[in-house]
């Protein structure tokens, strides 16, 4: 169990590095927040395995704005408007959280 926690923050890890090579670009805000959010994952991950304590607390605190995130970040690279309604529809304040433009 170890070593896939130990593969999943490793690849989480890859993952943020890699897009740091991209955020130093003049790239378009949507990518930009995704490397931030990536960002705020690998951080979240690693102190969960460095601690190892009870931790729901800071996956509960991360989750909603984790999940707004993908939702906006999803919303702008879709180009289909019954997709975007979708994604808008489904982030209302009736589903629980902020609605986005």
């Amino acid at each position: 169990m170890l070593f896939i926690t130990n593969l999943y923050v490793f690849t989480v890890a890859l993952a943020f590095l890699s897009s740091l090579i991209q955020f130093r670009r003049d790239r378009p805000l949507h990518l930009n927040v995704f490397a931030i959010l990536l960002a705020i994952t690998f951080a979240i991950e690693l102190s969960v395995v460095i601690n190892r304590k009870e931790n729901a607390w800071l996956y509960n605190a991360f989750i909603l704005p984790e999940f707004m995130t993908y939702a906006w970040f999803f919303y702008r690279i879709i180009q289909l408007k019954k997709s975007r309604k979708a994604i808008f529809l489904f982030s209302s304040p009736s589903s629980g959280s902020l609605p986005f433009t």
